[in-house]
């Protein structure tokens, strides 16, 4: 249903399909390649589904988890890299979406959990309790191996000694 108002803007209620009788679930689905100018949203990172290691364990967004056979945990003494579950993904890639997976940033900013202080340009690193939560190392004192095991630089400080989130971006060393 097309609709409009006295200013000249018009808006569509419903979904709509461009290439596609059938825009399911979406509220826009095109069938086929898209050229633009520019694009804008309100996401913050690009990010793809991975399903969960263990289905029955509690993951949420803003954890830092394991990549271990490429399924996530909060187990990280084993893992293949270290990611972050995205809180607000601008694109996501990869697997659909199931109730096993959730979407993993892989570049951008993202609100990270951190425990204790942290200034704006230091490392984040899994903190080694499994919970999700990481640690700020400054780069004044980063070890060559702490820096391989780096998720991301944050890019917020807080003098909080308890767990907050902090904006980090992931996916750039």
């Amino acid at each position: 249903i097309l609709n409009g108002d006295t200013t000249g803007n018009n808006f569509i209620l419903g979904n709509v399909g461009i290439g596609t009788t059938n825009p399911g679930s979406f509220k826009l689905n095109v069938a086929g390649n898209i050229n633009a100018s520019g694009y804008y949203s309100n996401g913050t990172d690009y990010a793809e589904f991975i399903a969960k290691l263990n289905p029955k364990e509690k993951i949420e967004p803003s954890d830092i988890v394991a990549v271990t056979n490429n399924k996530i945990t909060k187990n990280t003494e084993s893992a293949d890299s270290l990611m972050v579950v995205s809180t607000n993904p601008n694109v996501i890639g990869g697997a659909t979406e199931d109730k096993n997976s959730l979407p993993v940033a892989f570049i951008g900013q993202v609100p990270v959990k951190v425990r204790g202080k942290v200034q704006s340009g230091d490392y984040i690193l899994a903190s080694g309790a499994n919970d999700g939560t990481g640690i700020a190392i400054s780069k004044e004192n980063i070890t060559f191996q702490q820096y391989k095991q780096a998720i991301g630089i944050a890019w917020q400080s807080s003098q909080e000694e308890g767990i907050k989130k902090v904006n980090v971006a992931v996916g750039i060393k």
